[in-house]
């Protein structure tokens, strides 16, 4: 589940005072104690929160305050509100205004209410309403609408907290934590929670179906070798949970291929002795929801269950931790319960422990311990999975940390779901230290750059390609997705020399020039009355090209070659020409050359004097036809 930090937190207090006993209530206003008003006293509450369209928050405290004594009654009652800056307050009762002293100290506002009236007696109870407006409580964060409500009922005996938001905001993506009533009702969803439900954290919720970051992302490459040659690095990738839209790859690579884990590789040509940066533009689109993209080959899934550096699925250990558990909730919930972050190992170099190791180390862990136990208990229990290295945009870092130093980076885990047939990400470091739910649902501030299935520590993730540790080569920030005018599949299409003179090879290119992927491209070429379809292209990467050949056959003096070659794909069809005078040229060429060869060597070979005067003749003119056929 999305964690939305922000550092505004209602603390709210009462003052209780005794009306015989003055001492006692200075006292209690100077150092205000609300195990003595549980003592005397039982307080309830409800609280709306209700989002309006501007961005402003309404908030409506109506509380019902119980005498538990006979003489004892409130005469004040004291709001703390820190960090937040709220604006119209205002207190009734009855519909009457209650008296209302405002106080600002540094960040904190008091809120004293003076009640005009004494209300004494056991089991004699009151009810007043506290509101105000506030401007931070929700906010727009590129698409999506982003709501946090902060920690509050446990300081009452019992209550409700309500969270009504307007159509408008767009679809519910997050909603945190997801024991709750739903209604909608005059163009407004309200959401009701129970202090039982929200004792331990806030609300956080998200509206919008996506969330979009621009990024610049900068690669170091160096070529230390005295001759040319290839090097790679990887680029974010479509996944379950995102959509990458490239502007520009500076300079363009040579092609980008998609391995086993999925993972964009870029290819360049560097020459030698020489360095080469990398720029990469463009948007990432992240989704609440897993959507699906491509089911992996069996074979990788396979290869998701195996053991690698840091994974240690064979140890006996493990093997009996993840037989206890075996599902992928509970093996999440082991490692949020049994591994506490220490943030302070983030550090240069700082040593990458493995499952095993964190497990003997449990209070030393960061997103990669938390990351290597999830996915090495997963694997030993039969369910394929993988690491994520990528980029949290996260809001406070003490409650949602990023780990990984280079440039900040992050560690998560993804599990695959056979009845969804998908990767699911979730993520144990940020529940251990927000204790807000990242299993049930997923956030929107997670972009992948690389996956680790098949190995667990490549490709290197941007950020990772430095040539020193001074640059800063991640740049992300909250972004709307703009307008790509979709540019359509380039066909190229080239002849290939061969031995043969009686096919022709052809070699195809389909050349993506789009911003974004392609997937589940087939390709049909069409000639002579024949159909050939290739095979399905699962996925054709920005900028990227795939390339297959076709053998034409073309007969004796070029007679069965085509007069066209059809090919087309993805609504794009293109027509390429072949010329019968040409190749037939070209055979009879081969043909009188071999000819010639064989005359030649007739010649030298015989020792009749006649047949040598006769062979001269025929070759000279054979090759008088040649040069006429070339001219």
């Amino acid at each position: 589940m999305i964690n939305i930090t922000i550092k505004k937190v209602d603390i709210i207090y009462i003052v209780f005072m005794k009306k015989k006993i003055l001492l006692l209530s200075i006292l209690l206003f100077t150092f205000p104690k609300f195990s003595f008003a549980q003592e005397n006293y039982e307080v309830n509450a409800n609280i709306e929160y209700k989002a309006l369209e501007n961005g402003t928050t309404a908030v409506t405290h109506t509380i019902t305050l119980k005498n538990k004594t006979t003489y004892e009654y409130a005469k004040n009652y004291v709001f703390e509100l820190s960090n937040i800056e709220p604006y119209n307050i205002k207190a009734y009762e009855s519909g009457s205004p209650i008296p209302l002293q405002i106080n600002k100290e540094g960040d904190k506002f008091l809120l004293t209410l003076n009640f005009p009236e004494p209300l004494v007696g056991k089991d004699k109870s009151r009810t007043f309403i506290v509101t105000y407006e506030e401007n931070h409580l929700s906010k727009l964060s590129g698409e999506v609408w982003e709501i946090s409500i902060p920690k509050i009922l446990s300081k009452y005996n019992n209550g409700k907290i309500i969270l009504s938001i307007p159509d408008s905001f767009g679809e519910e993506a997050i909603v945190s934590p997801n024991n709750f009533e739903k209604e909608e009702e005059n163009n407004r969803r309200i959401y009701s929670f129970e202090k039982s439900n929200i004792e331990k954290s806030g609300i956080n919720a998200v509206f919008g179906k996506f969330q979009v970051y621009s990024i610049k992302l900068i690669y170091h490459l160096e070529n230390n070798k005295d001759t040319k040659d290839t090097l790679s690095i990887a680029v974010p990738p479509d996944t379950s949970t995102q959509k990458m839209y490239y502007s520009d790859i500076n300079p363009r690579p040579i092609n980008i291929e998609v391995d086993d884990d999925g993972n964009w590789i870029a290819k360049f040509e560097i020459l030698p002795k020489r360095k080469q940066d990398i720029t990469v533009t463009g948007y990432a689109q992240v989704f609440s929801n897993p959507v699906k993209i491509l089911n992996p080959n069996p074979s990788t899934t396979l290869e998701n269950l195996k053991e690698q550096e840091f994974w240690e699925v064979n140890d006996p250990k493990i093997k009996e931790i993840a037989k206890s558990l075996k599902t992928p909730e509970k093996i999440y919930d082991f490692v949020v319960q049994v591994l506490t972050y220490n943030s302070e190992r983030v550090k240069p170099n700082v040593e990458r422990l493995g499952a095993l190791k964190a497990l003997s180390s449990a209070n030393n862990a960061i997103c990669t311990e938390f990351t290597d136990l999830f996915i090495t208990l997963s694997r030993a229990a039969g369910i394929p999975a993988r690491e994520i290295n990528g980029y949290a945009y996260s809001d406070n870092p003490d409650l949602q940390p990023i780990s990984l130093i280079s440039d900040v980076l992050h560690s998560w885990p993804e599990y695959w779901n056979e009845n969804e047939q998908n990767w699911i990400p979730v993520d144990p470091t940020w529940e251990s230290t927000s204790k807000i739910d990242y299993f049930s649902k997923f956030d929107l501030k997670h972009i992948a750059f690389v996956i680790h299935g098949k190995s667990s520590t490549k490709p290197l993730s941007a950020g990772s390609y430095k040539t020193d540790n001074l640059s800063k080569d991640v740049f992300v920030e909250y972004s709307q997705l703009p307008i790509f005018s979709k540019q359509p599949v380039v066909i190229t299409c080239r002849p290939k020399h061969t031995l043969n003179p009686f096919r022709k090879r052809i070699e195809i290119s389909f050349i993506n020039n789009q911003e974004s992927a392609m997937y589940k491209l087939t390709p049909k070429i069409e000639y002579s009355e024949k159909s050939l379809s290739p095979e399905t292209i699962q996925v054709l990467p920005p900028f990227s090209s795939y390339t297959t050949t076709i053998d034409i056959p073309l007969g004796i003096l070029a007679i069965d070659t085509p007069d066209e070659i059809k090919i087309s794909i993805d609504n794009v069809e293109e027509k390429f020409y072949l010329s019968k005078a040409v190749y037939s040229i070209q055979q009879l060429v081969i043909f009188l050359s071999i000819l010639i060869f064989t005359l030649i060597v007739i010649f030298y070979k015989t020792k009749n004097e006649k047949v040598k005067a006769y062979l001269k003749n025929v070759v000279n003119k054979i090759s008088n036809v040649k040069r006429s056929k070339k001219n």
